[in-house]
């Protein structure tokens, strides 16, 4: 819209002078406008695409961290379940934080959680377990907001 504008102002300007050269002036002066006009449109899409590049990475980090405290919180909960005393406790949040970097999503957590709750012969199902799982995110996204 500026650009055509810009240029519909210079040609009527343009056709006013008889002389070369201020035609030659004239153009110039069209060609800087819609260079300007050009950069200023460009800088605010660059900024907007930055600031959504930042908030793409400002929410995977917050993500992150999200699933690395339910993580926590979960190997906390199975700890007790299984009686592990506090040094082994800890031991097993490091393992089970660990088991979530195999792959991507829930799962590995969850086969690993189940593996051992089995091992243990702790009855729990894996609808309990579920939802135990999605307890600890919601808490966790608490204490990560309240964090930051």
């Amino acid at each position: 819209m500026c650009a055509e504008k810009r240029q519909r102002e210079c040609h009527a300007f343009q056709d006013n002078f008889e002389n070369a050269d201020l035609r030659a002036r004239a153009a110039s002066v069209h060609s800087r406008s819609i260079n300007f006009c050009k950069g200023f449109f460009m800088t605010g899409l660059d900024d907007r695409e930055r600031a959504f590049e930042n908030k793409f990475a400002h929410d995977d980090e917050i993500r992150f961290k999200t699933e690395m405290r339910r993580n926590r919180l979960l190997a906390g909960w199975a700890a007790n379940l299984m009686g592990l005393s506090d040094t082994d406790a800890e031991a097993y949040v490091m393992t089970l934080v660990k088991s979530d970097l195999e792959e991507a999503g829930d799962d590995d957590v969850f086969r690993k959680l189940r593996a051992d709750l089995d091992a243990k012969s702790i009855d729990v199902t894996d609808h309990k377990l579920r939802t135990v799982m999605d307890e600890k995110l919601v808490e966790a996204k608490q204490q990560v907001m309240n964090d930051s």
